[in-house]
């Protein structure tokens, strides 16, 4: 019979209303050889009614800078996992995950660079995770966060961006775009802001620049096709991709950062 791959148990330490439809899970491990990267997922095993289920949440966090690991949630319509946790999860609860996974991370590095990363919606989750880690590791390079969302209410970590934001003007450069907004140029990342950003705002060679992005599908690709269309190579670009482990089998799911 195959092994199980190991699990980890978690104590939910605290949780944090972060807009009207997501909340995030401070998480204590019961484990003491838990270890994640920023840019790795949790997959959550619940059972319910009699079924096991198994969804993934990325990691928000980095573990130079938290002091535990953090998962946000965001609800789902439809989506059993999100309103399970969303409704009936409290502090003090204990969850099982499989180990943390996925490489959706960036290596450290010595050489002044810049992150671009793109996020919409929930997407910044893993992404926030990166953003922290380069503000604390590479004091040289420079984070550029181009965040979208319906309105500024529903942006998960706002406020959190922008203290980061005060702590790091001169490194940590947000442009927000908000799909209600009445500012139609702001509205949405487009083809065009995008091109002519990377043309424009990146203070250091090219070759050493790296793009994260994370989000539904059409996102990702308008991330993709710019970055290649102005000559970046793909060992610069980087997107979200699960890989849940199941026993010995690897079930690979591009799904962006769809939270279900």
């Amino acid at each position: 019979m195959p092994e199980s791959p190991e699990k980890f148990l978690f104590t939910i330490e605290k949780i944090i209303q972060e807009t009207p439809s997501a909340k995030t899970y401070i998480l204590k491990p019961q484990n003491e050889n838990f270890h994640y990267l920023s840019g790795q997922f949790l997959t959550l095993i619940i059972k319910i009614r009699g079924r096991e289920i198994r969804r993934a949440y990325s990691l928000g966090s980095f573990p130079g800078t938290d002091a535990l690991p953090f998962i946000t949630v965001k609800r789902v319509e439809n989506g059993e996992m999100s309103r399970l946790l969303l409704d009936h999860i409290s502090v003090g609860d204990t969850i099982e995950t499989l180990p943390s996974a996925g490489k959706f991370v960036l290596e450290a590095s010595a050489i002044k660079r810049d992150i671009i990363l793109t996020a919409a919606g929930s997407g910044i989750v893993p992404v926030f995770g990166i953003v922290k880690q380069v503000l604390e590791t590479e004091p040289q390079s420079s984070v550029h966060l181009l965040y979208s969302n319906r309105r500024p209410e529903n942006a998960i970590y706002l406020d959190q961006i922008r203290e980061w934001e005060k702590r790091f003007p001169e490194r940590l450069i947000v442009s927000w775009f908000f799909s209600l907004s009445k500012q139609i140029i702001s509205a949405r990342l487009h083809w065009n802001f995008l091109e002519n950003y990377l043309l424009t705002q990146l203070k250091f060679p090219k070759e050493n620049a790296h793009l994260f992005t994370c989000g539904p599908d059409t996102f990702m690709y308008l991330s993709k096709v710019v970055w290649f269309s102005l000559g970046f190579q793909e060992i610069q670009f980087h997107k979200e991709v699960f890989f849940v482990k199941i026993n010995k089998e690897i079930e690979k799911k591009d799904f962006g950062n769809k939270v279900r």
